[in-house]
């Protein structure tokens, strides 16, 4: 497991120390974990980020941020090396233990007030890079604490509890302000927790919403967002209406994938009726939304997650940003199943192969043998995301993620 962790903070970009009993051993779990499939790296190059050592060589966590206790499941054995990090660690760095049965206070027995004022348990499920992070203590010693602050100093510190939780969501990053916590929760005390975001126009397949703030959004909703008319209609439209009455346009959604491509029984049932002309109408109008999101004069930013594939990614192609969630799968896969793109993609790819100085012959491998990136970061390799292109960790971040590149991108226009 604490090899794979390390994998997944250098995944995040982290300079990271794995240690272990030996240094031997540490190199031999990292080896083991980058073999494993699926793998727990974005891309392999991300291990040139982590040092591995051994446990005799624990000062050289000295200066680190945040220290990860991933030991055996015995409370001596924990206990003991959490004396050793508290004779070592910064005063500012957190500590956690990976226990999944043993109590996290008695782990901390003894040890000194700042070492339990920075301590907390953590339970990563195995794989870490795809299962999600459980926090307990973490969540019970700050954010009540935080809230009940929040509200008793709100109406003497701002002119409302909005102003309250836009400083922390703007200014620390936060994706709930405290006050808008407490909706979710069920409790009552803020007028509008995440605030609903205003349909503007809905059909079966996407909709237009008001994210706020001065941003529109285009959302699919159809059967593995699927882009068929429905969604054409709403790029179009949203396109038009970002331009007259808004400052940006985010193509997103919540869901678990962005876009699973075209609508190909569709095509294949106009196919088999031979309506050629439908097929070049059907054609033509997916070119045209994606030509106005391109031509948009608005900032349009596309905000995937999972699933990007044929047209899913020609969308991503044709806007000014892509803010990505870490687990994206791009990919331009219609050669699969004897088709070319259609939608403006390799003419995209090959524009970006020109200004990147990628060569030419990966994109047409990307395109010709349908290569789906592992990741997003991997995606960057295949030309699918560019380097000004953005990468959020947090799957649930990554629409308000979107928003505010989009809104960054309106202020440098």
């Amino acid at each position: 497991m604490g090899a794979q962790l390390a994998a997944h903070a250098a995944n995040a970009g982290l300079a990271v120390v794995l240690l272990d009993v030996t240094a031997d051993a540490a190199t031999r779990g990292l080896e083991r974990a980058r073999a494993f499939k699926p793998g727990p790296f974005f891309v392999q190059e991300s291990i040139a980020q982590i040092r591995t050592g051994s446990l005799d060589e624990l000062s050289t966590l000295s200066h680190a941020d945040w220290i990860v206790e991933t030991v055996v499941e015995n409370l001596e054995i924990k206990r003991g090396l959490a004396a050793r990090i508290d004779e070592i660690r910064a005063t500012h760095a957190v500590v956690s233990t990976n226990t999944s049965g043993l109590s996290v206070a008695s782990i901390a027995e003894g040890r000194s007030a700042s070492f339990r004022a920075h301590w907390l348990g953590t339970h990563f499920f195995n794989p870490p890079r795809y299962l999600h992070l459980r926090v307990g203590s973490l969540l019970r010693t700050t954010l009540a604490p935080t809230i009940e602050y929040s509200k008793r100093v709100a109406s003497e510190i701002a002119y409302s509890t909005e102003d309250v939780d836009r400083a922390l969501r703007w200014g620390f990053g936060w994706e709930l302000g405290p006050l808008e916590t407490l909706e979710p929760s069920g409790q009552p005390g803020h007028p509008s927790a995440r605030r609903e975001r205003r349909v503007l126009r809905a059909r079966p397949g996407a909709s237009l919403l008001d994210l706020g703030d001065g941003v529109l959004c285009v959302q699919f909703h159809s059967k593995m967002n699927v882009i068929g008319g429905d969604a054409i209609e709403m790029l179009v439209a949203g396109t038009r209406e970002a331009a007259a009455n808004f400052e940006a346009l985010v193509i997103g959604n919540d869901a678990d994938q962005f876009s699973a491509g075209a609508n190909l029984m569709l095509l294949l049932l106009e196919a088999q009726e031979e309506n050629w002309d439908e097929i070049d109408r059907m054609v033509l109008a997916f070119q045209d939304a994606t030509q106005a999101l391109k031509t948009c004069p608005v900032p349009v930013v596309a905000a995937p997650a999972g699933l990007t594939l044929g047209g899913g990614c020609e969308i991503c192609l044709h806007c000014d940003r892509v803010q990505a969630a870490a687990e994206t799968y791009f990919g331009l896969v219609e050669t699969g199943v004897g088709l070319i793109p259609a939608g403006g993609g390799t003419k995209e790819m090959l524009l970006r192969s020109a200004g990147s100085g990628m060569e030419l012959p990966t994109v047409f491998e990307s395109i010709g043998f349908a290569k789906v990136s592992t990741s997003a970061a991997d995606a960057r390799k295949l030309g699918y995301m560019r380097d000004i292109d953005g990468l959020t960790m947090n799957r649930r971040r990554v629409l308000d993620d979107a928003k505010n590149v989009a809104l960054a991108q309106r202020r440098g226009r």
